[in-house]
């Protein structure tokens, strides 16, 4: 008998300890947040409602943000019943930018400041689709959705003395690459695995939090990404092997010793909210500072990913402007490419005034940041439509502006070959005179639109394919190479590398021996450590070019950085074989 106790102690025991390992930490901050404004996304089930009740406990303020409103009313009721606290309840759909909108508008509105912002909500295993945006729908909700509800919420966080935006990742982010997210984001139509595509927006999160996290540092915001771990929640609902109830019950005993519950799955995020012994951009697991993957944690990816976030968003939402109609214009066309835009603003900013003086704005000319948020708010107006708009910069600018009147051409895809032709000429020697001032980023912009232009002429003609509405299709052909040479040298100037290789590729498709994309790969290829293909790519140059001294200067370094390496591997070897 005794050895049957004690046989039941020790198991008991055991598997006491193993629930309690894999339960991971527990919040020991006991701080109340009496009437601070905290917005949970997800909030009817899982981490968020567990999270939900936590912070209720603590005297939180909460916004329920989430689809199923009945549901959340539910837990609201409830919430109030036990804790005596202000809980509101607003539909959100992030699979919906115009719900992102109409949401983060009544939060704006509604709410001095937001001390919070919480983004738990998301989907795992989802059956291929595009959401109404025409975004994969896996992307949108994990990574997308959330990307744009902050920028829209960081006015009402910036109010608040030291913010948090906390954004639910998972260790699912470690599988993948960054060339396996940019192909993601790149192509909506891709046909990928369902783990894949969650994985993939785990990741565009974790670099999300790092980049947001520098930008915001001197905001007093906090932003840090949170892994709950394997949390037994509604997330798993489209995975096969979890929701079929005879797989479910074969497991049941494992998952009750490894898999979180809620509660437990929600004590890290409850930690990044309330102590004051974290600083940003930080990747939580079990209320410790973890590491992510290596790919996660590096900034310049970090930056290139956000960097083309925001150009992939650019026509669906703004995120660095705000508009509110005062007055509706007339229905009907609105401003397009180089319609010439009559306009009254009222702002005191040098640059916008000068706007007002001179009359009129050409949309298509900006070159400048303030210029060219000025435009995307003209291609949304009507004649006589008088807003009062906000762009998010540093310092912020809040002004009224109201188009007066505009005269307009044909849109782009009716215009000739001839005209498209010079007007991304126009843009291309304009590209180069701010290059040349070192406003590389304007620059970039004005040779992305040259290429846009260029790229929209068609070349299906009859053979002998020399020329097509009187414009040569080798000129054609050279201008895109030299628009395509023109945005990689911006990029190598902004150390964007990443995006120089992808561009240099782009043109090897056309001209293998081009000079000067070979010199930018090459040095492309030793800042991101393949000194192995910079070394074979400078010494094609120099066959093709003897007298580059730029390019044999960079490839001295490469060859030393490749003998270190072999070294290196050398070393590692003999390790081996000694042992």
């Amino acid at each position: 008998m005794w050895k049957f106790i004690v046989g039941t102690v020790v198991v008991g025991t055991a598997l006491y300890s193993l629930k309690k390992y894999f339960a991971g930490g527990v919040c020991r901050c006991k701080k109340r947040i009496d009437g601070l404004v905290i917005i949970i996304t997800g909030a009817t089930s899982g981490i968020g409602k567990a999270l939900a009740y936590l912070l209720a406990e603590r005297g939180a303020v909460l916004i329920l943000a989430s689809r199923d409103v009945e549901k959340a009313n539910i837990i609201k009721k409830h919430l109030t019943e036990i804790y005596n606290t202000k809980v509101y309840v607003k539909k959100l759909d992030l699979n919906s930018f115009d719900s992102i909108s109409k949401f983060s508008n009544y939060v704006n509105d509604e709410f001095q400041q937001v001390y919070a912002l919480v983004n738990n909500a998301g989907v795992f295993y989802h059956p291929q689709q595009l959401t109404e945006d025409n975004f994969d729908i896996t992307l949108q909700t994990n990574y997308l959705g959330p990307f744009v509800l902050t920028h829209c919420l960081l006015q009402s966080l910036k109010k608040s003395e030291q913010a948090r935006i906390i954004n639910v990742v998972s260790e699912a982010h470690r599988v993948v690459h960054f060339q396996d997210l940019l192909n993601l984001t790149k192509s909506q139509f891709l046909v990928r695995p369902h783990i894949h595509a969650y994985a993939v927006s785990k990741l565009g999160l974790v670099l999300f939090t790092k980049k947001l996290a520098k930008e915001v540092s001197d905001k007093n915001i906090l932003v840090n990404a949170v892994n709950p771990g394997n949390v037994e929640t509604d997330l798993f609902r489209h995975f096969p092997f979890l929701n079929n109830a005879i797989l479910f019950a074969l497991q049941w005993f494992i998952r009750i010793i490894v898999v979180k519950r809620p509660l437990e799955g929600a004590q890290t995020v409850l930690h990044a909210i309330l102590t004051e012994d974290i600083s940003t951009g930080h990747y939580l697991t079990d209320c410790k500072v973890d590491l992510p993957s290596a790919v996660a944690s590096n900034e310049e990816l970090a930056n290139q990913y956000y960097n083309l976030t925001l150009d992939l968003l650019k026509d669906k939402f703004n995120i660095h402007s705000k508009k509110q109609i005062i007055t509706n214009g007339k229905l009907g066309l609105k401003p397009t490419e180089n319609s010439k835009c009559y306009i009254n603003i009222t702002e005191n900013n040098f640059e916008l005034s000068l706007l007002t003086e001179i009359g009129f704005y050409i949309v298509g000319e900006s070159d400048s940041e303030i210029q060219r948020l000025l435009e995307n708010c003209l291609m949304t107006m009507h004649v006589g439509e008088i807003a009062r708009v906000t762009f998010n910069l540093k310092p912020t600018y809040i002004f009224i502006i109201e188009l007066v009147n505009f005269e307009t051409e044909d849109l782009i895809f009716k215009w000739n070959a001839q005209k498209k032709f010079n007007l991304a000429m126009k843009h291309k020697t304009r590209g180069v005179e701010l290059f040349h001032e070192s406003r590389y980023i304007d620059a970039s912009c004005r040779f992305g639109k040259g290429l846009k232009i260029v790229c929209s002429i068609p070349i299906e003609v009859d053979p002998p394919y020399v020329e097509i509405d009187g414009v040569c299709l080798i000129d054609v052909q050279n201008l895109k190479i030299n628009l395509y040479n023109n945005l990689a040298s911006c990029y190598l100037k902004c150390q964007q590398f990443q995006m120089v290789s992808d561009l240099c590729q782009k043109i090897f498709e056309t001209d293998k021996s081009n000079i000067k994309a070979l010199y930018k790969y090459g040095v492309a290829m030793c800042e991101l450590h393949d000194y192995e293909k910079s070394q074979r790519t400078l010494l094609k140059l120099l066959k093709l070019d003897p007298e580059n001294r730029a390019a044999a200067a960079k490839l001295k370094l490469v060859n030393m950085k490749v003998a270190e390496s072999n070294l290196k591997v050398n070393v590692m070897f003999k390790k081996m074989f000694n042992h």
